[in-house]
């Protein structure tokens, strides 16, 4: 299916990246590599490592427990408070 669909050009870019393949990802990823279909996996490391993703987790940490100094610093040297 999806060889066919690379080589008409008819191709539609939610097919490996469906939520319905996640128990079977390892099978989709091998016939897309097999059919040399370009695919990423996007998987949560990507959204982790963005700086307002880790903005966010510190200042919840920080409202949820203030002698969490670790998260306090973060923000506090973080460009959106400007504080250094």
């Amino acid at each position: 299916m999806i060889k066919e669909k690379v080589s008409s050009g008819n191709l539609n870019t939610g097919i490996c990246d469906s939520g319905a393949f996640q128990l079977r990802r390892r099978r989709v990823f091998a016939v897309a590599e097999y059919a040399e279909y370009p695919w990423q996996f996007s998987g949560n490391q990507g959204l982790y490592s963005r700086e307002e993703v880790k903005l966010c987790i510190n200042f919840l940490r920080a409202a949820a427990n203030l002698s969490d100094s670790m998260s306090l610093y973060y923000l506090v040297s973080s460009e959106v408070y400007g504080l250094t």
